[in-house]
């Protein structure tokens, strides 16, 4: 349900319509950064 680029700063949610709702969403993965390094790549 989530697509992340290479740069990891643009992430789409197809869930999320609102780009607010997007970059909680973000915050979110950043702090979790460490455990979706293996996603990103």
């Amino acid at each position: 349900m989530m697509k992340l680029k290479r740069t990891g700063e643009v992430v789409y949610f197809q869930g999320y319509d609102s780009k607010e709702a997007a970059e909680m969403a973000v915050k979110v993965l950043n702090s979790v950064a460490s455990g979706w390094e293996f996603y990103i790549r």
